[in-house]
């Protein structure tokens, strides 16, 4: 009994609040678990340690594991961007403060100048802009 009082002592000491109940739940568990795995070794089992990141339900990788390789090759995939020529050129006009720079050639009219802030095509962009004033000046809804 002094023994079951010093655990509870200790246990709320640590910042837990488990009952007597709780740790002798834990402590037969353990006796079970203890018990059972001698068993398992004396008929001739063996325990068998894992590569990390598999389990021993299945051969496939632990969801976490699939992350990871998901994660490194979307790095690896962003690091290749970045040595494109058109974000190494908008990169030094942004460090430049430039407003405009060359980059890739627009899909819908083929120029390369573009604007810093948006990356968006400078003709396009002016073109829609007037478009839009056109619109706004013969009384149409924007």
């Amino acid at each position: 009994m002094n023994e079951i009082l010093q655990q509870r002592i200790e246990s709320v000491q640590a910042g837990k609040n488990i009952t007597h109940a709780q740790i002798e739940a834990k402590r037969s568990l353990r006796e079970q678990l203890d018990s059972d795995l001698e068993a398992f070794l004396k008929n001739g089992g063996k325990v068998e340690t894992l590569p990390r990141g598999y389990s021993g339900l299945s051969d496939e990788l632990k969801p976490t594991q699939k992350m990871r390789s998901i994660m490194s090759a979307s790095v690896a995939q962003a690091r290749a961007l970045s040595d494109n020529p058109s974000v190494i050129a908008w990169r030094e006009a942004k460090e430049k403060g430039l407003k405009h720079f060359n980059g890739t050639a627009c899909i819908t009219c083929g120029s390369t100048l573009r604007y810093t802030s948006t990356r968006s095509c400078f003709s396009c962009n002016k073109a829609s802009s007037l478009r839009r004033a056109e619109r706004i000046r013969n009384g149409k809804a924007v």
